[in-house]
């Protein structure tokens, strides 16, 4: 059974800033005890360094204490994974590190075989990475081993939920994204809805959520950096469908409490159901960025206040003359699918002429607008009864997995030092 003989009440003193000095003592103080497994202050420490950077928050001493309980939980949850794998003898190959590297770079605009430039630039420990990265393989594979062949999706199910897409043709539908915390326990209830909002806050001044979602997310999306596809009214559980509709594309939800834990949600686009375009559109842009430090507080925010006030493009870049950034002026004619997510998300209902909100850029903020927009030529679509049986399944799964992870919780001797 589970032992927990405190659940951090004692404060993270230890883990607000590096102290190379006291590194031996750390790799030797236990923070948990995982069967036979031990986490170090120094194993948790580097993971939060790793969790808060990567996902593109600004390392704090109070971020730290705020998320270092949910870390040390996720850290937990990795070593019975892992464990796991090992009783099984189940391994994650080279080639499928490397395509999960690969889907990384992918996912995030990098080059081709740049991850270890990415890491190292951003100061995080490649190895910490990649053993998260072998335990999210091993722990599929398991998953898939072990329920693929008692997880099954009736025709009826997929009749139903096609007739739902069907139903909603012509109507709005949103490509969504989600981070989910789960609550396996009452008494979890406040740690994890406080760790929720801690994460919304950061979300909503700068974070990356794809990184979030991979860090923290313990929903089957968490490797697709939290994105569930497109989704009309009635595929999402009605508290999560509330949120969704309630956002404009960009935009971060609240905590959504459901009945097994938190969602966070953010809509990535919004379109109309089964008629999609034959291309995608595009965007031919322009930004003015403001850097920190050059002006102060109410000229940043008159330069904003005029830029905004224009109609077009030559008169945008005409207001920032002399006041910008030597890093504003045009970005040319760019493809929606080849710019990042939080740009597609901020561009996407706009029309020429019209201007983002403020948007974090390098330490500073930019403005953009678009000089022109182009759509693609639509026709109607068909739904995918295959993609639509994948998903169903997918989520079979998932559920599965989650109840597995319980049982090997409920099983283990887990003992919290801090």
């Amino acid at each position: 059974m589970i032992l927990i003989l405190a659940v951090f009440s004692t404060p993270f003193s230890m883990l607000l800033a590096p102290r190379p000095a006291a590194a031996q003592e750390d790799v030797l103080r236990i923070a948990a005890v995982v069967n036979e497994d031990v986490i170090s202050i120094f194993d948790l420490a580097v993971r939060l360094a790793v969790s808060i950077r990567s996902s593109g928050f600004d390392d704090t001493p109070q971020l730290r204490r705020q998320l270092a309980p949910q870390v040390l939980r996720a850290m937990i949850d990795e070593r019975l994974q892992g464990q796991e794998a090992k009783r099984l003898t189940i391994v994650a190959s080279e080639k499928e590190i490397n395509d999960a590297i690969a889907q990384i770079e992918a996912q995030n605009k990098w080059e081709e075989g740049s991850f270890d430039g990415h890491i190292k630039e951003a100061g995080l420990q490649r190895d910490v990475i990649i053993e998260q990265i072998r335990t999210e393989i091993a722990w599929g594979k398991i998953v898939r081993r072990r329920f693929s062949g008692t997880v099954s999706v009736s025709d009826k199910e997929v009749d139903s939920a096609v007739a739902r897409i069907e139903a909603n043709r012509g109507r709005p539908e949103n490509r969504v994204a989600e981070i989910f915390l789960p609550l396996d326990g009452p008494n979890q209830e406040n740690a994890v809805r406080r760790t929720a909002e801690d994460l919304v806050a950061q979300l909503r001044t700068g974070g990356a959520f794809p990184a979030v979602a991979r860090q923290f997310s313990k929903g089957a999306s968490a490797n697709q950096g939290g994105e569930i596809g497109w989704v009309v009214a009635g595929q999402l559980s009605p508290e999560i469908e509330n949120g969704v509709i309630a956002l404009e594309p960009g935009q971060i939800s609240d905590p959504i409490r459901t009945f097994d834990g938190y969602y966070i949600v953010t809509v990535i686009a919004r379109r109309l159901a089964l008629t999609g375009a034959t291309g995608d559109p595009t965007f031919k842009l322009s930004q003015v960025v403001i850097e920190p430090g050059t002006v102060d507080d109410a000229a940043a925010r008159k330069l904003v206040s005029d830029v905004k006030a224009t109609r077009d493009c030559a008169r945008f870049q005409a207001a920032a003359k002399g006041r910008a950034s030597a890093l504003s002026g045009d970005l040319g004619m760019i493809v929606f699918a080849d710019l990042p997510a939080e740009l597609r998300a901020a561009i996407q209902s706009l029309r020429a002429g019209q201007t983002t909100a403020s948007l974090p850029y390098e330490g500073g903020t930019r403005i953009i607008m678009v000089c022109e927009r182009n759509e693609a030529e639509t026709v109607p679509q068909r739904v995918d009864r295959e993609a639509v049986q994948r998903d169903l399944g997918n989520r079979k799964l998932d559920l599965a997995a989650r109840r597995y992870l319980r049982d090997l919780r409920r099983a283990a001797f887990i003992d919290i030092r801090i």
